[in-house]
């Protein structure tokens, strides 16, 4: 029994991603309004997405996809933009982290002052995750259907599928949200 195709799986996690960004950009552009608790459980779910998928999708990239791509092309160029790119991201996701504990804090001013905080970060985080999605599905995936073999997919699949199996075991993701 093959696995299924890794290509696809990473697709459509990037489909999830761009899906939670238009919710991210929605639910910022909404804060400086009052929105509330509605725009605190949006953010909290965005929030829960990255700590959970978008982290097991990284995880997919980094363990599976590119060091068996980094055999073909190297580490250098392609390969260390798209890791360096990974720990922008999770730089920035604790940034807005730590400025959403705050934001229910102090005068009204000082809400306000951090919504917009928290909406400058997350819109950093929308353009940076936006443009990575882009460069992976335009570059980095073509690339990788090009220069590997069926049997390296195959082997990246199988990769895919542990770290999944693993993120499952630990408690970090369902069965039901992986694209297995």
């Amino acid at each position: 029994m093959s696995a299924p195709d890794p290509m696809v799986a990473l697709r459509q996690a990037h489909d999830a991603g761009i899906k939670k960004l238009e919710l991210l950009s929605v639910t910022v552009s909404r804060l400086d309004s009052g929105s509330g608790q509605a725009a605190l459980d949006a953010l909290s779910e965005v929030l829960q997405f990255f700590d959970g998928e978008l982290r097991v999708h990284f995880r997919h990239e980094e363990e599976a996809l590119f060091p068996a791509l980094q055999k073909v092309i190297g580490r250098e160029g392609p390969i260390m933009a798209m890791l360096e790119e990974h720990k922008s991201l999770w730089r920035a996701v604790d940034a807005m982290k730590d400025k959403i504990e705050l934001l229910d804090t102090g005068s009204t001013d000082d809400r306000l002052k951090r919504a917009r905080e928290v909406a400058r970060v997350a819109d950093h985080i929308v353009g940076l995750l936006g443009s990575h999605i882009n460069k992976e599905d335009s570059m980095i995936f073509p690339m990788a259907e090009e220069a590997l073999s069926a049997a390296t997919m195959q082997e990246v699949a199988l990769q895919m599928k542990a770290v999944g199996q693993a993120s499952i075991a630990s408690g970090n993701l369902r069965w039901s949200r992986l694209h297995w």
